[in-house]
């Protein structure tokens, strides 16, 4: 036998007949190359120093790193001495190894100084070098010592252990207090200073999770996570790419991005190459540990290779798999940064036509999550593929050509699943469409749930929504079935593959040489990691698909034809930030606006403008003025360059106007942060505009005075003093030029004339700084003080007009009544492109989670799954319970089969039929247990909860949704309930199932060794007290980041409804810095939910692998307790024991926190106050037949939101006798509608007249004592429903359901009215022509396009109709005509004077020619009854 020199002096790499490698190989592999490593990397280093900045002092740190590293220069330079002299070993290799290491080590030095210096982050290369070649040195050293006579090289080999470990650990502390830039140390994230290991096994998240555990998070108190997620950063790095890529490719947007994070998406690969390497490896030592177990006796050497290899696979496995998990996250959380800025710009230069569907909102959230879930795929299907590869070679070796066996079932079930992608893709399209109608549907009836209850629609309205969720069931079922089909397939390849390979092998290939017991496990194991991402990638077919949908939706958005402004005007310069902004203009235009033939048509209704000239010269005050729909809208948004041009030209003398819209645009905020907008603060400026906007009484009767939240679009606030807020933004710009479309039309009269007195008046405010405005209105009284008039026609032609032409006869020239009945249809039908159109059914903007504190620190609460499971019933729950218990032992029931056929007559073939069955048994059982679980309980959870949530939110008492936003009432039926029906219904099923197989996968290992019990026994008390360590950081941090994406979706919402306004101010950039901002914060909880769920995935990973090794050392120390049988079924279980346990714990955090959502609807179904009917009462048979009405003492109140009650009625008593017809009147705008109370400002009600609520009084909308009879019988005494129903209510903002006209038309219960009938009603207010040219009763109430008068005309016929078909004596009547032109309200007079005939009416309404036919009017002041005028015989009001 050659001497062990001569054996060192081979390559090997093992040692002939040793544990051992030859000096050789080490020399070659283990010291020459890492060596040059150093080598190469260096030059890098001083590359870099060239364009950096020393970002780090030194310090103590620095000096004892440099000393180790100049100990290792000693070091190795004594090793070139020593191995010169020895004479047991002289190889060329040895010598260039020693010379180079000496060179590494000086490198390392330089090394060590360039990244202390010039880097916040402890070196990666230097923790991660010492770490591996930590072992090398090891290995070598354990070498030398077994070699007698290299004893001093082996002792020198300990030192560079100890230096490296010392250089690891000192790698490891942070430089936090080194930092030259002192904001730098307290801005750095925790994760940008910690060092590689101390990143890689999470320990800088453990204060995280502490202080979760503790304490409550809110956004204010997370810490940072590092300037490289700056989101404007990343759009910045990202825009050049944009720009440069070939937009004709549908890759463009891929690739753009692959580009921007090159380096952050490309070193994902190496941590998951090297992960898959390790998956793949296990196998071999399951092969290894159950050959040694069968032999009897192991020898230590063999033992303990085993143990060490186990340790080195699992916990290297668990390392590299956190790496590329945290490394793709971190990527995909870039991704988002880059995508949300990139909508948010480009919503800033579309058209606005384009912006209101609102794309860009659903964009930023459901596509962007799409296209991160894309670029997960793609690594996880590298990965697969690679696996599959490795797999399906490896596999080959031991079964031969069987191998490819498995492709039979793989490509069938690979058809199949393409069919089925497609079957679920369509069913889910469905699915989601028909849930996205429900929740519109919901969405309009809770934002005019007032309304709603007050017409007596509360039944009719429950059955419509019930009915389209009814629908929406029936189609997800739809969905449910072909999911089915997905868990067949996979089945198939879990335990239908196995069996077809095993028969190939046994039958076949193996037929002449069966396979060993061990050679079995190995075939079983691999089998496994190849058959599981076949399953991967059949189930992310859909999410593929789903992926590259979203992500090309976002590509064809980015793509958009933007607004072109047509205007000639100077460009925008940046904003002033003094007191005086205004924007620099190089050369100032003679004229403030120059229009030159210009025409406008729309795509839709024809010409709007034709051949318009006009000229607006400086500080001049130009009104606009003429019929509905003759295009004065139109040319505002002309002006400012919103519409494009069909010819002539138009000049601006400034690109940035101040701009008030007639439908106003109110952000959530302050009432103080809405008026001064994006300028800075200037007291003086505030107080003045405040009070020529009339606004300072009403603030001055707030509690919280101009800090008053304005509330969702401003809901807070009354239709006049939202006008007036958007008056008072505009005012305090103080821009040269002042655009403003009709914002009186809410205003009363007398507020009217005192603010335009005020602000445009010949002294007024706007007037003094002479700045110019351009004004539409329908208050003729206005246009005296214009110094320009222009008349519009329904032709499209604009006429400018003299102050001497504003007169009778030219009012009555465009819009008397005594025009032709050709004339008139062509008034009605009329329909200006641009002008305000009912297009959009109301709606309110469901919020991302609800207001209430984080539930992150409560304790499970079994209740809630009591709540959700109830409608299913107990004997369908138990059922399936035990269905899935039997499902999931069907799963392991084949393997089971083997270990009992190779322990007792591996050679008798009888038993692999009951192998196939029991395969076959396991598909049936998956998919029958996932049949029942649908069927029996999914379908009547989905119901129950829906139908309870609806019953609670529409038998809601008025005064709860006046106080409650209706937001959150909406994200109850919308994010909730997708939640708790869709998302939690099916967690639920998953996580029962990987319960019970967790379990078993326990009791397998268990049975591997007696002596092993216990150890699992005490893991399991593990995984459970870390699952609940995480479970509560992991809820808190999603409660915060749905509140951070609330901010976001709230902040896309407004700026998309308000782009015009942004880009008339001037904004755009102040509101990109606001997005940014939300956006960082949105970023910080998400991107440390996914840090911690990586925590999870390292910590269970851990367990298994120390599982793992006690496991193996039990069963190779003592292997008499075992057998190889047991040994090889308990590895099989720990190969998938990390995985289950993994999944287990997510699916279990996943299903507290959507748990969140069944709290939600539980706490809103049980503490949501519910309107109450008295004990059935007696009525006669009509009633009420008369109609008259009786007050006595009457006070009404309401709650505000310090908790004390305010009065808005004080102690009326009146008789309204049956047939009058009775006006109520009291000062819009400084006194809110019932409808737009909300619990955060409440105080409104303060600001109330009265008049309002005395309707609400009549149908029980509002508390009150004394007492309201009609007909003589107590309204307390008679249900609700029934008293509204008896009573035709027309409210000012009425009811518009997004539906049919017809339905819109009549949406009652009982008997319905004949379509001649509705036309008729239609035709009674003249807007049957317009709807009939537009589909007609059937067509889509808002594809019919009503402007705002016929709106209110449809409102009026609705009721015309009502009281015709339920011949009801009291009608109701709430500022029908307010946006109609006041030469019209005579004949409206009389229309309802005839329709109503005989019935008692009560009007409110701010406009004197109202009440022109009323018997009296009432008129209320702050609560109270002020005068009573009745009108006499000659038509004059007197006072009584």
């Amino acid at each position: 036998m050659p001497s062990r020199t001569a054996m060192d002096a081979l390559f090997g790499p093992q040692l002939p007949g040793h544990f051992d490698f030859t000096l050789l190989f080490e020399h070659s592999m283990l010291w020459l190359v890492p060596a040059g490593v150093v080598i190469l990397v260096t030059p890098m280093y001083f590359k870099g120093i060239a364009r950096a900045q020393r970002q780090v002092r030194p310090g103590a740190l620095l000096w004892v790193k440099l000393a180790c590293g100049l100990a290792l220069v000693g070091i190795q330079a004594s090793n070139i001495a020593l191995w010169r002299e020895t004479d047991y070993f002289r190889s060329d290799v040895t010598i260039a190894a020693c010379s180079m290491s000496l060179i590494a080590s000086i490198c390392t030095v330089a090394i060590i100084a360039i990244a202390h210096s010039y880097s916040l982050q402890p070196s990666t290369f230097l923790s991660v070098f010492c770490s591996i070649t930590l072992f090398f040195d090891i290995t070598m050293t354990r070498s030398y010592f077994f070699r007698e006579t290299l004893g001093a090289i082996a002792v020198l080999q300990v030192c560079v252990v100890l230096l490296k470990v010392f250089l690891i650990i000192l790698e490891e502390f942070p430089k936090r207090g080194l930092f030259v830039s002192t904001q730098m140390q307290s801005t750095a994230s925790a994760e940008t200073v910690s060092g590689f290991w101390n990143r890689s096994l999470f320990l800088w998240l453990n204060p995280l999770l502490l202080f979760g555990w503790r304490n409550t998070f809110t956004l204010d108190n997370l810490p940072s996570i590092g300037d490289e997620f700056a989101s404007e950063r990343l759009f910045d790095l990202f825009s050049p790419y944009w720009h440069k890529v070939s937009k004709t490719s549908k890759f463009a947007l891929i690739m753009a991005l692959a580009r921007t994070l090159k380096r952050e998406l490309a070193q994902v690969f190496l941590p998951l190459i090297f992960h898959t390497g390790l998956v793949i490896s296990q196998p071999f030592l399951l092969q290894s540990t159950v050959n040694s177990v069968s032999s009897g006796n192991i020898a230590p050497s063999t033992s303990n290779g085993l143990i060490g290899a186990a340790a080195l696979l699992y916990f290297g496995f668990a390392v590299t798999r956190t790496l590329y998990e945290h490394w793709q996250f971190r990527a995909v959380t870039f991704i988002r940064g880059i995508l949300i800025m990139s909508i948010y710009d480009k919503m800033q230069r579309l058209r606005t036509l384009d912006l209101e569907n609102s794309a860009a909102v659903t964009l930023m959230s459901t596509d962007v999550d799409g296209t991160e879930m894309l670029f997960q795929l793609v690594y996880d299907i590298f990965s697969c593929l690679l696996q599959l590869g490795l797999g399906t070679w490896f596999l080959y070796w031991f079964v031969g050509y069987a191998v490819f066996l498995i492709f039979i079932p793989t490509t069938l079930t690979f058809m199949g699943s393409f069919i089925t992608g497609k079957m679920i893709g369509k069913a889910r399209t469905a699915t989601n469409a028909e849930a996205q109608k429900r929740v519109a549907a919901t969405s309009n009836v809770l934002a005019q749930i007032k309304s709603i209850k007050s017409m007596g629609l509360s039944g009719s309205i429950s059955a419509y929504i019930s009915q389209k969720r009814e629908t929406e069931i029936n189609v997800a079922m739809r969905e449910r079935y072909s999911v089915l089909w997905t868990f067949a397939f996979g089945a198939i390849n879990y335990t239908i593959s196995p069996a077809i390979v095993f028969a190939g092998a046994y039958f076949w290939t193996r037929a002449e040489n069966p396979m060993s017991l061990a050679e079995l496990y190995a075939v079983l194991a691999l089998l496994i990691l190849v058959t599981g991402p076949l399953i991967l990638l059949f189930r992310s077919a859909t999410s593929w698909a789903t992926g590259v949908a979203s992500i090309g939706r976002i590509y064809d958005y980015l793509l958009q034809e933007e607004l072109r402004d047509g205007r000639n005007a100077p460009k925008r310069a940046s904003q002033e930030t003094d007191d005086d902004k205004s924007p620099v203009q190089t050369s100032r235009q003679p004229l403030a606006f120059e229009l030159n033939n210009v025409s406008v048509t729309s795509r839709t209704t024809g010409p709007v403008l034709k051949e318009v000239s006009l000229a607006i010269p400086w500080g001049s005050l130009a009104m606009m003025w003429g019929p509905i729909n003759s295009g004065k809208s139109t040319l505002l948004k002309l002006l400012l360059g919103e519409v494009e041009l069909n010819s002539g030209t138009v000049s601006a003398g400034s690109s940035t106007v101040a701009y008030c819209s007639q439908e106003t645009w109110i952000i959530n905020c302050s009432i103080l942060e809405a008026v001064i907008g994006t300028s800075q603060f200037v007291d003086s400026r505030y107080q003045a505009v405040i009070r020529a906007c009339a606004l300072d009484v009403d603030i001055q009767q707030l509690p919280l005075g101009d800090k008053t939240m304005t509330g969702s679009g401003g809901c807070n606030l009354s239709g006049g003093q939202r006008q007036r807020l958007s008056l008072a933004r505009a005012a305090y710009a103080e821009e040269e030029i002042m655009v403003v479309d009709d914002i009186f039309s809410s205003v009363d009269p007398e507020t009217a004339v005192t603010v335009f007195d005020r602000l445009f008046g010949p002294g007024g405010m706007v007037r003094n700084w002479n700045c110019t405005v351009v004004m539409t209105t329908n208050r003729l009284e206005l246009l005296d003080f214009a110094d320009q008039i222009y008349l519009f026609s329904r032709d499209g032609h604009v006429t400018q007009q003299g102050p001497t032409d504003i007169d009778g006869s030219v009012h009555s020239s465009q819009t008397s009544g005594e025009e032709s009945n050709d004339e008139a249809s062509e008034n009605v039908r009329a329909r200006a492109a641009g002008n305000p159109r009912d297009t959009e059914p109301p709606q309110i903007k469901e919020k991302e989670v609800n207001d209430e504190a984080p539930d992150g620190n409560r304790s499970v609460d079994l209740s809630l799954y009591s709540f959700f499971l109830k409608p299913a019933g107990l004997p369908a729950i138990l059922s399936w319970i035990i269905f899935v218990m039997i499902a999931t032992v069907g799963e392991w029931s084949p393997v089971l089969c083997l270990r009992i056929w190779y322990a007792h007559k591996p050679e008798d073939k009888r038993y692999f039929g009951t192998y196939a069955a029991m395969a076959i048994l396991c598909v049936i059982l998956n998919v029958a247990s996932g049949a029942f679980y649908f069927t029996f309980v999914f379908k009547k959870i989905t119901k129950g909860i829906h139908k309870k949530l609806l019953k609670a939110a529409i038998g809601a008492t008025p005064q709860y949704h006046n106080e409650t936003d209706s937001g959150d009432v909406l994200n109850r039926f919308g994010q909730d309930i997708s939640l708790a029906t869709r998302r939690l219904a099916l967690l639920i099923n998953q996580f029962v199932f990987l319960l019970f197989q967790t379990l078993i996968q326990v009791g397998l290992i268990g049975a591997g060794s007696a002596y092993v019990v216990p150890v699992m026994i005490f893991f399991m008390v593990v995984l459970g007290l870390v699952q609940f360590f995480y479970l509560r950081t992991s809820r808190q941090l999603r409660q915060v980041e749905l509140q951070s994406s609330a901010a976001l979706f709230t902040q896309f919402t407004e700026s998309s409804e308000g782009m015009t306004h942004i880009r008339a101010f001037g904004w755009e950039d102040a509101f990109r810095h606001k997005l940014c901002n939300e956006l960082n914060r949105s970023q910080k909880p998400r991107y440390l939910l996914y840090c911690i769920q990586r925590w999870l995935t390292l910590s269970m990973d851990s367990v298994a692998a120390v599982s793992t090794v006690v496991f193996i050392a039990v069963a190779t120390k003592l292997p008499s307790n075992t057998t190889d049988a047991a040994v090889g079924l308990a590895m099989l279980g720990l190969i998938q024991f990390s995985d289950t346990a993994v999944e287990l714990v997510k699916y279990w955090t996943h299903l507290e926190t959507a748990l969140g959502a069944v709290r939600r609807i539980k706490d809103f179904i049980t503490d949501t106050p519910q309107e109450r009917d008295p004990p059935s009462a007696t009525l006669p048979d009509v009633w009420p037949s008369a109609g008259k009405i009786d007050f006595n003492a009457l006070t009404a109140t309401y709650k505000t939101s310090d908790g004390t009650q305010h009065s808005a009625i004080q102690s009326l008593t009146a008789t309204i006798r049956g047939g009058q017809k009775i006006g109520l009147m009291g000062r819009t705008g400084r006194y809110e509608k019932s409808a737009c109370i909300f619990v955060s400002q409440a105080n409104c009600n303060s600001l109330r007249s009265g008049k309002s609520t005395i309707i609400s009084a009549v149908l029980r909308m509002v508390d009150t004592t004394g007492s309201i009879s009609i007909d003589g019988l107590d309204t307390r005494h008679i249900p609700l429903e029934l008293l509204r129903s008896r009573i035709t209510t027309i409210t000012q903002d009425g009811l518009r359901l997004n539906d049919s006209l017809r339905f819109n038309l009549y949406p009652f219960l009982g008997d319905r009215p004949s379509d001649d009938e509705m036309i008729s009603a239609l035709q009674s207010v003249e807007i049957w022509d317009h709807a009939r040219l537009n589909g007609g009763l059937d067509a889509d109430y808002f594809k019919i396009g009503f402007s705002t008068g016929q709106k209110q005309l449809m409102f009026l016929a609705r009721g015309i109709l009502h009281q015709k078909i339920t011949h009801n004596k009291i009608v109701v009547i709430d500022e029908v005509t307010s946006s109609l032109a006041t030469d019209l309200e005579p004949q409206l007079q009389h229309l309802i004077d005839v329709s109503f005939n005989g019935c008692t009416i009560i009007m409110v309404s701010h406009r004197k020619e109202s009440f022109t036919t009323a018997d009296g009017v009432l008129q209320f002041k702050l609560g109270q009854l002020n005068r009573v005028l009745r009108r006499r015989s000659n038509g004059d009001f007197v006072e009584v």
